[in-house]
């Protein structure tokens, strides 16, 4: 499988493991294992797609075009896998670099794996695809690990401090662009909007929206593009949610425990509903701020659409509606999303030292460990470099 480097590049630990991986992926592509791994009709069916592309006005057919896609992004068989280990392993010894490089970093995305179990578990949702869980073709983990140690040189260099000092200031996460999280507080210098969510919920980041979730509670926040023509022609917050709402049999199932005007920075409004079965009650609670002053940006509705079975949550979630507002020029200026920092090991650190004053939230200690590759236990030495996010 192509791996995308630029995710992976905080958790190598040294230059070696990042060649590692290199060469692993080169040597997917020298041995040819895209196309061997094709079936004849596949392969002509591409060559007739890459030959209409030859022709004058004409274009890459879409079937070329997809198989193009499968060879970037295929998944190999555990001959090929393995295969590219033993490849990169010569590599490696081939270039000076320590063979065990490669294993090293497969133990990093073992315990990726490991640590987003115990993170799902705690939260009560599935676990996340690891590594090279997404093909259950591929080699166990453990196997590829044992397989590369069996026969490595251990004599190479792993330039480990060059490596790290290279990687201080890499951004960690997502872009500045895309949003970020820092001490419970949502940025997106873009759109220019932040909000603080409680401490002790998760925030996920996705393309189309944001999660925050707490065990069995969830809170889904998208975006909607308003007209100005609307706006103008008198528009408000509790009409827009008149208008969805109403579209849905919702109303019809739930009642109505609460509505009224949020005097924020935003114009907004809030509906709270109860939903009762035989066994129990949940709640779900639409919030809607009409971000419109912006004249260089298209009006926008953001909707918060929050569902929980305890009020006491809905409690804990009204710090989003109270902070909800427009990023300052200033603090647009300033923006700066996480950052890995490379810092020395001093005596008296500890790793629970350092999760306490880290923007990570509450799995920083398993995340730094993992950035380190020291989870689920280990210490670095006293003045050894060492990677923190700030």
């Amino acid at each position: 499988m192509c791996i995308f480097i630029g995710v992976l590049l905080a958790h190598f630990n040294s230059e070696a493991e990042f060649a590692g991986v290199l060469s692993h992926e080169i040597a997917h592509i020298t041995a040819r294992h895209a196309v061997r791994g094709m079936s004849t009709a596949q392969v002509t069916n591409l060559l007739i797609g890459l030959a209409a592309s030859k022709v004058p006005g004409g274009s890459l057919s879409n079937s070329g075009f997809n198989l193009l896609n499968v060879i970037v992004n295929k998944g190999y068989s555990r001959k090929y896998e393995s295969e590219a280990d033993d490849i990169a392993k010569e590599y490696l010894g081939r270039n000076g670099y320590n063979q065990n490089a490669m294993a090293d970093f497969l133990e990093t995305m073992k315990s990726a794996d490991e640590l987003e179990n115990e993170i799902a578990k705690k939260e009560g949702r599935p676990a996340s695809g690891g590594y090279h869980g997404i093909f259950s073709t591929h080699p166990s983990t453990e196997n590829r690990i044992e397989a590369m140690k069996g026969t490595a040189s251990v004599s190479g260099e792993k330039n480990r401090e060059e490596f790290l000092k290279m990687i201080d200031g890499l951004p960690y996460g997502t872009s500045d662009d895309e949003g970020y999280v820092r001490y419970n507080v949502f940025y997106h210098p873009f759109f220019a909007i932040k909000f603080t969510f409680p401490e002790g919920w998760d925030l996920d980041n996705l393309p189309d929206r944001l999660i925050i979730r707490k065990n069995n509670s969830e809170v889904t926040m998208i975006s909607d593009n308003l007209l100005r023509d609307d706006i103008e022609n008198g528009l408000t917050p509790k009409d827009y949610l008149d208008q969805n709402i109403d579209k849905t049999s919702f109303l019809a199932r739930n009642t109505l425990l609460e509505q009224k005007n949020i005097n924020n920075a935003l114009p907004g409004y809030t509906y709270l509903y109860e939903t009762k079965s035989l066994s129990e009650k949940s709640y779900t609670r639409y919030t809607v701020f009409f971000d419109i002053d912006d004249n260089d940006k298209r009006p926008k509705a953001w909707i918060f659409i929050k569902k929980f079975n305890e009020l006491n949550d809905d409690n804990q979630l009204k710090i989003i509606d109270e902070t909800f507002a427009k990023m300052t020029k200033d603090e647009i200026a300033k923006a700066k999303g996480l950052r890995i920092k490379v810092i020395r090991f001093r005596s008296g650190m500890s790793y629970n030292d350092l999760a306490n004053n880290s923007p990570l939230g509450r799995y920083a200690e398993g995340k730094l460990r993992l950035l380190n590759g020291h989870y689920p236990v280990g210490e670095p030495k006293v003045g050894d470099l060492i990677k923190i996010v700030e």
